[in-house]
């Protein structure tokens, strides 16, 4: 579990934005995967990944993290600026990843 950081998430972002650029098309996907987070945890009993906010940020990060990997950016920089160790960051991704989670979206999920 990750500390809830001082920062407001709107700054956290923009903070990951300025050392580590990327397209709007990032910030989107992360919108969609976070809505299907909430709706997993919403349907399934004893399903233990929620959206909160003692999580919200490293959420944040490792979902920037594994979309851009999917869209070939580079990632060199996500733990540094986003206040993690690679070991967190990785153990992060692989949630995003577990359940059969699908990295692709539908038009009908935009």
């Amino acid at each position: 579990m990750c500390n809830v950081p001082t920062i407001l998430l709107e700054a956290y972002l923009l903070h990951i934005l300025k050392y580590c650029p990327m397209t709007n098309k990032v910030f989107l996907v992360l919108l969609v995967y976070f809505d299907r987070i909430s709706k997993l945890s919403g349907n399934a009993v004893g399903y233990s990944f929620v959206i909160a906010l003692f999580n919200i940020h490293c959420l944040a990060i490792a979902g920037i993290t594994v979309t851009s990997k999917f869209f070939s950016y580079t990632i060199s920089c996500y733990t540094k600026v986003g206040g993690l160790l690679l070991a967190k960051l990785n153990q992060l991704k692989l949630q995003f990843l577990l359940n059969n989670f699908c990295l692709i979206i539908s038009s009908m999920e935009m």
